[in-house]
């Protein structure tokens, strides 16, 4: 699968994949699907972004928005970058709503890093 990579830094691979939970307003937990069938479970942290603690009212804000958002976008394409500090995958998210071709959600997607921060509901990172 050829997928355009955005013109956010250099990403590593770029994978198709289906969200499996969201933990919080920045991190979510994914089967990647590596090619080949085969699948892994990955812990992946939103690249570059930070979002409130749990336990606050702006970090479950941004909690229930990533709910919302890819509870009607289960299929996502994933852009990696290096592992952080915790052994998670710093990743760039693209979703497009109803939609489960990954082409598509590739080439049309909506950057949810980026709309968190627009949306205020997250900080830069870096």
């Amino acid at each position: 699968m050829n997928l355009p990579i955005p013109q956010i830094g250099k990403a590593s691979y770029t994978y198709p994949a289906q969200v499996e939970s969201v933990i919080d307003g920045d991190t979510i937990w994914a089967i990647i699907d590596c090619g080949f069938d085969t699948f892994i479970r990955e812990k992946l942290r939103f690249h570059k972004i930070d979002t409130t603690e749990l336990g606050t009212a702006q970090g479950e804000k941004a909690r229930r928005y990533v709910r919302r958002v890819l509870k009607a976008s289960p299929h996502i394409v994933v852009c990696t970058h290096s592992y952080d500090k915790y052994a998670r995958y710093q990743a760039d998210i693209f979703y497009l709503p109803g939609v489960s071709s990954y082409e598509r959600i590739g080439s049309e997607g909506l950057y949810l890093n980026q709309e968190l921060l627009d949306k205020g509901l997250a900080k830069p990172a870096y």
